[in-house]
C-alpha cells in the first residue's frame, strides 16, 4: 500500500505541473518596454509625441503607448500627458520615463529650446512680374544648456504677403510677382514668434526666353510652313523680337528654313523629305533660343485640281489614292474671267494660283480646307495682275513660297510677283517684282531649286539666240529679282518644253518635244548647269513632259505621240547619280493629245491630262518597282480641253480643317 500511495503521489504531481504550465502559456507576462524616440528636440509651446512598444514573455510586440504611466524629471522644462505628448516649458534637458508594472520601465531624453526672434531675407527685392524670388528665415534660439544659437526655420515657419495682388508666396519661401508694379510687405511666422517684414517690390515684366509658333508642326514632302518667332515675358505674354533673329535646321536633308529678310522674326520651314525623328528648327536672337520641331510625312494627297483651256473651265477633285478611279466627285469651280491654261498650289497650301489664255491674266484663289472648293479673292477678281502678251504662259512658285514666277512664251519674258502671306482680306496678294527678258526664245516652262535660289527656263524658240536651251537665273532672296548666271545658257535638244528637277535639287530633266530624248544637267557649283547628256527613250515620238517621283528612284516620260493618236508614259529606274537607268515595264497608253503629266505627292500614282480626248485624264498608279500600271478605270472626265493639272497635298485628311499642304 505504501508504494502505491507514492505512485498516486507521483502522478499526482506530473497533473499539477502539467496545469500550471498550461496557465503560463496562455497568459503571457510583460517583460520589458522601449520608447521611441531615444533623443528628441522641440521648441518652447511645441510638442513631441512619445510612443512606447510592450515586450511579452510569448514573443508578441503591441503598442505599449497606453500601458505605460509617464513622467517628466522636471515639470519646469516639459510635461508629458497620459497618450504620451510631450509640451515644452522652458529651455532645458528633461528626461521622459515610461513606467510598467513587472518591468524596469525606460527613459529617453528631451531637448527643449526657445525660439526668441526670426529674420527673414532679403530685407527688400524688387522681381519683374511674373519672376520668383526665393526667401530665407533664421530663427534666434535659447538652447537647452542657456546659450544662444541661429538655426534654419524656411520650411518650417508660415509666409504671409500683404497684398496678394502685388506678389504671392508659397509654404517654402518662394514669392512670385503677380503685377507690374506696387509693393507687398512679406512676414514669417512661427510658434507664434513674427519676423521682421521685408520689401518686395514688383516690376515690369523682363523678357526670359524665345519661342516659336507653332512649336510642333507637321509638313507633307514638299510642303512648307510658316513659323513666327516671339520673345516670352517674364508675365506668361510675348512680344516681338527687338533684336534680329537667325534661323537654323539641324537636319536640312528633312526640312530647311529660310527667313523672312523684311521681318527676321517671320521664317519659313520646307519639308524636305519624310523622318522618323523631327528637323529641331532653332530660332536665335542674342543669347535667347527658340525652338519647334518639325515633323515631315509623306502626306495624304486631297484634291486635285484640272485647268481646261476650252471650253474654259476650272475643276477640281476629291482625291483618294486607295480607291478606283481615284478622282471623284468632279466639280467644275466659279467661272474665272477667261480660260484657265495654267495652275498651282501654294507650297504652304490654301491657295491657288491661275494663269489664264490668251489674256495672261494672274488669279489668286482661297482653297476651302474641307472641301477642297477654290474662290477667287475679291482682290483678284477686280484687278487680276497682267502677266504676259498671251500665248502659253506657265507658273512657279517658289519652294517658300515667297515669289511667284510666270513665263510669257510670245513676249520672250518672265514675270515675278512676290506673295502676301500675312494679310486675311486679301489673302496671297500678288505685288508684281519686275520683268526678265535676257537669254529668253519662246519660255515655256520655269522650275525652281529645293534651296529656292535658282531658276531653269526652257526656251522652245526653233531659231535665233539662245533657241533650244535652258536659261539659268539666280533669285536674289530679298527682292526675288532674277539674274542670269554666268554662264546663262545650256543647250537642250530640239523644241525643250517641259522640264523638272529630282528631289534633291542635283539634277534637271528637260523634255525635247522637237523627238525622243532627254536632256539630263548635272547642276554644279552656283547653280551652274554644264553641258547635258542625252538620254533616247526608246519608241518614244515627241517627248513633251517628264515626272520624278517623289522618292526619286522613278523618272516618268510623257510622249505626245502626233496629236491624233494615243500618247504613252514610259517608266524608268533612275539612279542615284542622277543618270537614267533600266526601263521598268512596258509603256502605257495616254488619251490623245497628253499635256500634263502630275505624280501623286505620296508616290501612289500618276494622272495625265488628255487635252484633245473628248477632255480627259489618265490615272495609273504606281507598282512597287516604280513601273505603272492602268487601273479598272483608266480615265477620268473633266468636260473640256485639260493642259494642266495640280494636287493639294496635306499633312493630314482634311477632318474639320486642312493641315498645311502642296502642289505637285
Amino acid at each position: 500500500m505504501k508504494n502505491h500511495s507514492r505512485s498516486a503521489l507521483a502522478a499526482l504531481s506530473i497533473a499539477f505541473v502539467l496545469m500550471l504550465a498550461a496557465c503560463s502559456s496562455s497568459t503571457p507576462t510583460l517583460r520589458y518596454i522601449t520608447i521611441s524616440p531615444q533623443t528628441a528636440n522641440i521648441a518652447v509651446s511645441t510638442t513631441q509625441q512619445f510612443t512606447a512598444l510592450a515586450y511579452f514573455s510569448n514573443g508578441t510586440v503591441k503598442d505599449g503607448t497606453g500601458l505605460v504611466s509617464w513622467s517628466s524629471s522636471d515639470a519646469a522644462i516639459a510635461t508629458i500627458n497620459a497618450s504620451g505628448v510631450a509640451t515644452g516649458v522652458a529651455p532645458g534637458t528633461v528626461t521622459i520615463t515610461g513606467n510598467a508594472a513587472g518591468t524596469s520601465g525606460a527613459t529617453v531624453t528631451l531637448n527643449v529650446s526657445e525660439l526668441k526672434g526670426i529674420v527673414i531675407a532679403p530685407a527688400t527685392a524688387t522681381i519683374p512680374n511674373g519672376e520668383t524670388q526665393q526667401y530665407t528665415a533664421t530663427g534666434t534660439f535659447t538652447n537647452p544648456d542657456g546659450s544662444t544659437g541661429t538655426s534654419p526655420v524656411t520650411s518650417l515657419a508660415t509666409w504671409t504677403s500683404s497684398n496678394t495682388m502685388v506678389a504671392t508666396i508659397d509654404n517654402t519661401g518662394l514669392a512670385t510677382a503677380a503685377a507690374a508694379s506696387g509693393t507687398s510687405n512679406i512676414t514669417a511666422s512661427l510658434y507664434g514668434i513674427t519676423s521682421n517684414t521685408a520689401v518686395l517690390t514688383a516690376a515690369p515684366p523682363v523678357v526670359t526666353g524665345l519661342a516659336i509658333t507653332p512649336a510642333t508642326p507637321s509638313a507633307p514632302v514638299g510642303g512648307a510652313v510658316n513659323l513666327k518667332a516671339a520673345e516670352t515675358l517674364s508675365d506668361g505674354t510675348t512680344q516681338a523680337p527687338t533684336g534680329t533673329v537667325t534661323w537654323s535646321s539641324d537636319a536640312t536633308t528633312t526640312a530647311t528654313v529660310l527667313v523672312n529678310t523684311s521681318n527676321s522674326s517671320l521664317a519659313v520651314a520646307t519639308a524636305i523629305a519624310a523622318a522618323s525623328n523631327a528637323a529641331n528648327i532653332t530660332a536665335t536672337e542674342g543669347e535667347l533660343k527658340g525652338k519647334a520641331a518639325l515633323t515631315v510625312v509623306t502626306g495624304v494627297t486631297n484634291f486635285a485640281y484640272v485647268a481646261n483651256v476650252n471650253p474654259g473651265s476650272l475643276g477640281y477633285f476629291q482625291v483618294d489614292v486607295t480607291a478606283t478611279p481615284a478622282l471623284s466627285n468632279y466639280t467644275t469651280a466659279p467661272a474665272l474671267a477667261s480660260s484657265p491654261f495654267h495652275l498651282a498650289v501654294h507650297p504652304a497650301g490654301g491657295l491657288l494660283y491661275v494663269v489664264d489664255y490668251p489674256g495672261s491674266f494672274l488669279h489668286t484663289l482661297t482653297i476651302d480646307p474641307k472641301t477642297g472648293a477654290p474662290a477667287e479673292t475679291t482682290a483678284s477678281k477686280t484687278s487680276p495682275p497682267l502677266a504676259g502678251s498671251g500665248g502659253q504662259n506657265h507658273i512657279a512658285i517658289d519652294p517658300y513660297g515667297r515669289f511667284l514666277y510666270v513665263t510669257d512664251d510670245t513676249g520672250n519674258t518672265i514675270y515675278g510677283f512676290t506673295i502676301d502671306q500675312t494679310q486675311t482680306t486679301n489673302p496671297g496678294a500678288l505685288t508684281l517684282i519686275g520683268t526678265t527678258t535676257a537669254h529668253l526664245n519662246g519660255p515655256e516652262d520655269i522650275v525652281i531649286d529645293p534651296t529656292g535660289t535658282y531658276a531653269y527656263v526652257t526656251n522652245s524658240g526653233s531659231a535665233g539666240t539662245d533657241a533650244n536651251t535652258v536659261s539659268a537665273y539666280s533669285i536674289n532672296q530679298t527682292t526675288g529679282a532674277l539674274t542670269a548666271l554666268a554662264t546663262p545658257t545650256a543647250a537642250t535638244g530640239t523644241t525643250p518644253y517641259f522640264e523638272t528637277l529630282d528631289p534633291t535639287g542635283k539634277y534637271l530633266y528637260v523634255a525635247n518635244s522637237g523627238g525622243d530624248t532627254v536632256s539630263v544637267f548635272t547642276l554644279g557649283t552656283g547653280g551652274a548647269l554644264g553641258t547635258a547628256t542625252t538620254f533616247t527613250v526608246t519608241g518614244a515620238t515627241s517627248i513633251l513632259n517628264v515626272a520624278v517621283a517623289p522618292s526619286g528612284k522613278y523618272i516618268y516620260f510623257l510622249d505626245y505621240g502626233d496629236g491624233t493618236t494615243p500618247g504613252a508614259v514610259y517608266a524608268y529606274a533612275l539612279n542615284a547619280d542622277g543618270t537614267i537607268g533600266a526601263a521598268l515595264g512596258s509603256a502605257v497608253a495616254t488619251g490623245v493629245a497628253p499635256i500634263a503629266i502630275t505624280t501623286d505627292a505620296t508616290g501612289a500614282g500618276v494622272a495625265v491630262t488628255n487635252n484633245t480626248d473628248a477632255g480627259t485624264l489618265s490615272l495609273y498608279s504606281i507598282n512597287s518597282d516604280g513601273s505603272l500600271k492602268v487601273p479598272s478605270t483608266p480615265t477620268v472626265a473633266v468636260g473640256g480641253a485639260p493642259w494642266w493639272t495640280a494636287v493639294y497635298n496635306a499633312a493630314a485628311a482634311p477632318s474639320g480643317s486642312m493641315k498645311k499642304g502642296k502642289a505637285n
